[in-house]
């Protein structure tokens, strides 16, 4: 070989060195630019959050619900007056029967006197008839205690002094019932002279009222 060989080989070595980074400075300089000249991705935009859906509305409380309107409550209306019931009025009587009115009016005076009459001797007798059911009653009581001392074996004085009062009673009471006695028969006497007294002055009204008509 020649002596320059070696010398060119280490020529032609630096140069495709020097080509070799030429080439590599080149394409650095040419991807650096696109990587700064390449837009920034942009940033995907924050996830604006869904407008919550609106609850529905809660349906009002038992409570709050509105009251019934009440009825208005109407005055008690008073029941209407029972109108009285008259009796009809009597026919008048005629001229010649008129005269005999005061006979018509006789009778119901002695019925009202009757009436009277005996009611006040019905309220006597009540009272007697009263008494004579007290002494019967006594008696009752009486013989009881005296039968419940004799059984008990009490001292005789407060048997004799009871048994005493007891026959005290006793004649009381028949004094009691024969005076209830004389006022029932009095009572018979009485009605028939009352009735015939009655009679009389219904009999005195027809005679005078009966002369107007001769």
């Amino acid at each position: 070989m020649s002596r320059y060989a070696p010398l060119c080989f280490v020529l032609v070595s630096f140069l495709l060195a020097a080509i070799s980074r030429a080439g590599e400075v080149s394409e650095s300089a040419a991807v650096e630019p696109a990587k700064e000249s390449a837009p920034a991705a942009v940033a995907p935009a924050p996830a604006v959050p869904a407008p919550a859906a609106e609850a529905p509305a809660a349906a009002p409380a038992a409570s709050e619900a509105k009251p019934e309107a009440k009825p208005e409550a109407k005055p008690v209306e008073k029941p209407a007056p029972v109108p009285e019931v008259k009796a009809p009025a009597e026919r008048p009587l005629q001229i010649s029967a008129a005269k005999l009115q005061p006979v018509s009016d006789a009778y119901q005076k002695a019925h009202d006197d009757f009436a009277a009459w005996l009611r006040s001797a019905s309220d006597k007798l009540s009272a007697v008839e009263q008494k004579v059911a007290d002494f019967k009653s006594r008696i009752t009581e009486n013989e009881a205690k005296v039968t419940k001392l004799k059984v008990d074996a009490a001292p005789k004085a407060q048997i004799r002094a009871l048994e005493d009062q007891t026959k005290g009673l006793w004649d009381q009471l028949k004094a009691e019932q024969e005076r209830q006695a004389r006022m029932s028969r009095a009572l018979g006497r009485a009605a028939e002279e009352k009735v015939k007294a009655i009679n009389q002055s219904v009999s005195d009204a027809a005679e005078k009222s009966s002369a107007q008509l001769r």
